[in-house]
């Protein structure tokens, strides 16, 4: 398997979930008889009438998973090389919604990909598409005012530092000394709530000024945060202190006036 397709370090902090609890990638005819001489797992055929198999996905999902990593990198399915790229049903190439790597694909990524998709026939492209539906995947293609509103997104985050509370009040802590934010009262921080992708936990810190909004999503290794002030502060500062303390691989932010 070609290295710009290994998305291991995101994978291994997401500890694969797609393999664990979602194993059921569509194996094409001509790596059927590759996969089944490997001899660790049956395949069921999931659409009536069409030349379609997945891996058996067992309790701990996809039986070739060992130790958080794919034992069969070389024989693995184009389903589970190209992801999370796949077809819409329009045939269109585009990016799941529930991958903690969604945002981290670079260009060479995308561009091997697509090559390896448009090496497929139409009829197993719908096959492809069509299955992926089934399965509940969805493929997407990407003023002035009284105060100032800083929005980031940070993805591909470090996990230990997403689940600890701790971490979180400290990150509230500096973050309102770099600012020079007078905070109000203690931070607030929730017990965990949510279920699967949403699972996590969030803080409110109150400054005179406002407020500080910070949200974690740790299955997607993810964190949302919103710094809102009427008095003015340094936006850069605190998007490069933020990308810092969290450890994301990858930040967007945006910069309202509001």
């Amino acid at each position: 398997m070609s290295d710009k397709l290994s998305l291991y370090e995101v994978c291994k902090d997401c500890d694969a979930r797609c393999c664990r609890a979602q194993a059921s990638p569509m194996v094409l005819p001509e790596e059927r008889e590759r996969i089944l001489s490997l001899g660790k797992g049956d395949f069921i055929e999931k659409v009536e009438g069409r030349s379609i198999h997945t891996i058996l996905a067992n309790e701990t999902g996809c039986p070739y998973l060992e130790d958080g990593k794919c034992s069969i990198q070389t024989e693995k399915p184009l389903d589970c090389r190209i992801y999370p790229l796949g077809l819409d049903l329009e045939l269109r190439t585009g990016i799941s919604d529930v991958c903690a790597a969604k945002h981290l694909l670079n260009d060479d990524f995308f561009r091997e990909a697509a090559m390896l998709v448009e090496g497929l026939s139409e009829d197993l492209k719908k096959d492809l598409a069509e299955y992926s539906h089934e399965l509940g995947y969805h493929f997407d293609p990407e003023p002035s005012g009284f105060g100032k509103e800083l929005l980031l997104d940070l993805y591909g985050c470090n996990p230990d530092v997403l689940r600890s509370r701790d971490a979180l009040v400290n990150y509230n802590s500096l973050l309102a000394k770099l600012l020079e934010m007078e905070p109000v009262g203690e931070v607030i921080i929730p017990e965990k709530y949510g279920k699967g992708t949403l699972y996590g936990h969030s803080s409110v810190q109150f400054i005179q000024t406002s407020s500080i909004l910070v949200h974690i999503i740790e299955a997607m290794l993810e964190a949302h945060i919103n710094i809102f002030s009427c008095k003015d502060f340094n936006a850069e500062e605190a998007t490069t202190f933020t990308e810092k303390f969290f450890k994301a691989r990858k930040i967007k932010s945006k910069t309202l006036l509001r």
